[in-house]
C-alpha cells in the first residue's frame, strides 16, 4: 500500500522536504504586446474553462461523480496532492482539484497550441524512494525538439545569471503534453488567428478621426459588420461569444452552433483526461500503484448526437435542446 503525501504535514511524516527531481527551471516570460487590448481572445478561454467541468466538482446531474478506477485512498490522495495548480493546496476532493487543473488546463489550450507538465517525482531523502509527484508547467513557447531530444529553451541572460545551459535537456517520459483534440486542433488555430484580427479593428483609426473631425461615419453598419464577422470568425468550434450576434443569426443556428461548442468542450474534456490518465500510468510505474481517473455523468457525444436530431426534426422546443448540457 502507498502512503499518502500531505503537503502540509511532510516535516511530520519524514525528517526533512523530499526531494524534488525537477530537470527544467520556473521562469516568467516577458509581457506579450500580441495579447495587450485582446477583447475575445481573453473571453473564449475563460468561457471554455468554465464550460469544461461542473463548477468546484459539484454538480445536481444525479450521475456525476469523479472515481479512480480501482479505488485507492492512498493512492487518491497522492493523486489529488500531484494534480494541484493552486498554490494554497489541494481542494477537498479528487473532484474539485481535478477541475481546477482541467479549467487552467483549458485555458492553456485556447490560448495556445499545446500545454506542457513535467512530472516532477517526490523522493524521500533517507531512502532515495519515489513517494509522491508534483506537474511543474512550462510555457509551450520555452519547448524546443532538435531530433529525438525535447529541451527548455533559457533566455541567454538568465542562463548566464543562474549558470545554465540555454537548452536544459528534458526526458520525454517525464512530460505530459496536453493538446485540443485531433477534430478541433486546427479549427481552434483559426479561430484564435480570426478573434485576434477581429480584435484589431473592433476601433478603427476611421471611426476615432470620425469622433475627432466630424466626418461622416455609421457606426451601425460598422457594428453589424463586426457582428456578422464575428459569427464567421467562432464558427469553427461554435463559441456564441456570449451572445455578441445574437440579434445577427436566426435562433436554429444559435443552436445549432451552441450544439457545435459542446461537442467541443466533450472533446476536448476527454482529450484532457485521456493524456492525463497516461501520465498517471507512466507516474504509478515509478511509485508503484495502477489506477485511471474516471469521469460519469456528464454529457457525451451521444447527447449530442440526440440534440442534433431532436434540432433538425423539430420534435422538441429550442429552449429545451440545451438542457441536456447544464452542469450546474
Amino acid at each position: 500500500m502507498v502512503k499518502p503525501i500531505h503537503r502540509q504535514k511532510m516535516n511530520k511524516r519524514h525528517s526533512s522536504e523530499p526531494i524534488r527531481k525537477r530537470q527544467g527551471i520556473f521562469y516568467h516570460l516577458p509581457p506579450s504586446q500580441e495579447g495587450f487590448g485582446e477583447f475575445y481572445m481573453h473571453m473564449l478561454p475563460e468561457d471554455v474553462s468554465l464550460g469544461i467541468m461542473p463548477i468546484g466538482g459539484r454538480s445536481s446531474r444525479p450521475d456525476f461523480k469523479v472515481t479512480l478506477c480501482p479505488a485507492d485512498k492512498a493512492v487518491k490522495e497522492i493523486i489529488t496532492s500531484g494534480i494541484n495548480r493552486r498554490d494554497y493546496g489541494y481542494g477537498s476532493s479528487l473532484a474539485d482539484t481535478l477541475y481546477e487543473f482541467f479549467r487552467l488546463l483549458a485555458a492553456d489550450l485556447c490560448a495556445a497550441e499545446k500545454a506542457v507538465f513535467e512530472i516532477v517525482y517526490l523522493e524521500e531523502p533517507q531512502t532515495e524512494k519515489v513517494i509522491g509527484f508534483e506537474l511543474a508547467f512550462i510555457s509551450g513557447n520555452q519547448i524546443v525538439e532538435n531530433k529525438c531530444q525535447i529541451y527548455q529553451s533559457v533566455p541567454p541572460e538568465l542562463a548566464r545569471e543562474r549558470n545554465i545551459p540555454q537548452l536544459i535537456p528534458l526526458a520525454r517520459e517525464n512530460l505530459m503534453v496536453f493538446k485540443a483534440p485531433a477534430d478541433f486542433e486546427k479549427p481552434l488555430r483559426d479561430v484564435r488567428q480570426n478573434l485576434r484580427q477581429l480584435d484589431k479593428k473592433r476601433f478603427p483609426m476611421m471611426m476615432l478621426e470620425a469622433t475627432k473631425k466630424n466626418v461622416p461615419y455609421d457606426f451601425k453598419a460598422h457594428e453589424r459588420s463586426m457582428k456578422l464577422a464575428l459569427v464567421e470568425a467562432v464558427k469553427p468550434i461554435g463559441w456564441n461569444a456570449r451572445g455578441s450576434f445574437n440579434d445577427c443569426v436566426l435562433s436554429y443556428y444559435w443552436i445549432h452552433l451552441s450544439l457545435t461548442f459542446e461537442k467541443f468542450k466533450i472533446q476536448l474534456r476527454e482529450t484532457m483526461l485521456a493524456t492525463l490518465n497516461d501520465g498517471l500510468g507512466r507516474i504509478g510505474e515509478k511509485i508503484g500503484f495502477k489506477t485511471q481517473i474516471k469521469i460519469d455523468g456528464l454529457p457525451t457525444l451521444a447527447d449530442v448526437d440526440t440534440a442534433s436530431r431532436n434540432l433538425n426534426s423539430g420534435t422538441m422546443p429550442f429552449t429545451e435542446v440545451m438542457k441536456t448540457f447544464e452542469l450546474r
